[in-house]
């Protein structure tokens, strides 16, 4: 039993001292490996390779463009660094100044936005409006991008600011992740680095004539309301109180915003919503579907054209999944169609297309119809909202003019019970319709009511006319009897008279 126990000692041993062995190992692996990703040959002077840049350069000095466009890879490192020179290391990026000299290097809109996408619609309204944002000087405000799902706010921020200078893209999707930790995740930084916002953007401000960078933050719909004012407050500390960079909010639902505590004076809301029809065509002319080159005013693709964006709507999300299917079955006709002439296959692939967005149209329609439907048996307010928004000529209309109406708590209840067909319009402060498709379904539910109450009406009024006739025909049958009825009494005392006179003696 003794050799046994001294056996499983010397094992636990040899054990434990392979395990320190290999921690020892990994730390300066990994030491290695932040030199070789992190180290810039202009600002940071490691301990693994010479120091480049002459003494009499600011520390915060800009860098070149060509040096912010493409990190310098330093010298191949000869072996494993030695444990002092990791500690030094780790020692130098913990310390805020080094997150600012990697932030100068490695600011980056997102590859996405790099990229030329040829389908890509330019909205220079709202893409304007954010350029003219960023361009402020002294920002008193952050802007906050807001609007219904599939609107495309995160390609139109992405887009707008594709050729701007020093942008940081944050994306938050759940209540645990921070601005600073995905800051601090994306400049390779430990877990136990302490990021303060202010201290990383501050050196910015400090730069003679360095433009503000740009952190755009995008907030999934499923954090929490006490996450999104946190986050939201953060970003205002660094915008509006240190003017230290511009902000940018990206909400992925319209009814992100009312987890906001409102402030006017520091927000500035931007809709986006739809394509308007201009945008509209250009995407399909972009993707060549439904062409109207060639095609008279009032041709079947541009009636198709007209149909789709003025009864189901223009949402970028919605239009893309449906080009997609178009295509598909177009090139699926072409290849049944077999060798044939140009006029004939844009023929036939026109037919394919007007196939697949005439069954879109009913589809949309239908299930846009089963939402309003479900919203008034289910929400009855939502009736009075769609009833004043179908009065309305312009299609919006103020929480206000609706009696009894809490927007904030009915949006809410709305989403929930996943019967959206009204939105609110933070930037406007009005309410909207969720899409075309609802505004279209909704017109026809309403006159759809108003015939069945205009026959209800038309029933009940021949109804009543069928009785009035009826009482009057009774009335004049009783008349009619009781004049009988007096004639022959009149015929009866006149007869007993008669017999009367006859029988009496004179």
């Amino acid at each position: 039993g003794d050799e046994v126990k001294n056996g499983g000692d010397d094992v636990v041993a040899f054990l434990t001292m392979v395990g320190k062995s290999c921690r020892v190992l990994l730390v300066l692996l990994a030491a290695q490996r932040l030199a070789v990703t992190t180290a810039f040959n202009s600002h940071v002077h490691t301990p693994f390779q010479k120091k480049r840049c002459s003494p009499a350069v600011s520390r915060w000095q800009s860098p070149s463009r060509s040096t912010v466009r493409r990190r310098v890879q330093p010298f191949p490192l000869p072996g494993l660094p030695t444990p002092d020179a990791a500690r030094k290391w780790f020692d130098l990026i913990a310390k805020p100044e080094f997150v600012s000299r990697a932030l100068l290097e490695r600011f980056e809109v997102p590859e996405l936005a790099r990229k030329v996408n040829e389908t890509f619609v330019e909205r220079l309204g709202l893409e304007t409006a954010i350029r003219e944002f960023v361009d402020i000087p002294e920002p008193a405000q952050y802007m906050i991008v807001v609007g219904p799902r599939g609107g495309g706010k995160t390609s139109l921020v992405q887009h707008a600011l594709r050729n701007w200078g020093k942008v940081v893209y944050v994306e938050l999707s759940s209540s645990v992740q921070r601005i600073a930790d995905v800051i601090r995740t994306k400049f390779f930084l430990s877990d136990d680095v302490n990021v303060d916002l202010v201290d990383v953007f501050r050196p910015f401000k400090e730069r003679v004539g360095g433009e503000k960078p740009v952190v755009v933050v995008e907030l999934d719909s499923q954090v929490s309301a006490d996450f999104v004012t946190t986050q939201s407050q953060e970003l205002k500390r660094i915008v509006c109180d240190e003017k230290l960079a511009h902000g940018i909010l990206v909400l992925s639902d319209a009814n992100a915003a009312f987890k906001l505590n409102p402030d006017d004076a520091r927000q500035l809301f931007l809709w986006v919503g739809d394509f308007n029809e201009k945008e509209f065509n250009d995407f399909f002319d972009n993707l060549d579907i439904l062409s109207t080159r060639g095609e008279v005013h009032d041709g079947p693709n541009s009636m198709l054209r007209r149909r789709l964006f003025d009864e189901v709507g223009a949402n970028p999300a919605f239009l893309f999944e449906v080009a997609g299917k178009t295509e598909k079955n177009a090139a699926a006709a072409l290849a049944r169609l077999g060798s044939c002439s140009d006029s004939e296959r844009l023929e036939a692939k026109s037919i394919a297309e007007r196939a697949v967005l005439e069954d879109v149209v009913q589809h949309q329609l239908s299930k846009a119809a089963r939402v309003v439907k479900g919203s008034i048996s289910v929400i009855p307010m939502t009736a009075s909202i769609m009833r004043a928004l179908v009065a309305s000529p312009n299609g919006v209309v103020p929480p206000s003019e609706i009696h009894g109406l809490d927007h904030i708590s009915l949006m809410e209840e709305i989403k929930k019970k996943r019967l959206r067909p009204i939105s609110y319009n933070s930037e406007t402060e009005r309410l909207v319709w969720y899409s075309k498709a609802h505004e279209t379904a909704a017109r026809a539910y309403f006159e759809e009511e108003h015939r069945k109450e205009e026959e209800r009406l038309e029933e009940e009024r021949r109804k009543e006319e069928e009785r009035l006739e009826e009482e009057r025909r009774k009335e004049e049958e009783r008349r009619k009897l009781e004049e009988e009825l007096s004639r022959r009494k009149r015929q009866w005392l006149g007869l007993r008279r008669f017999f009367m006179e006859k029988s009496s003696p004179k």
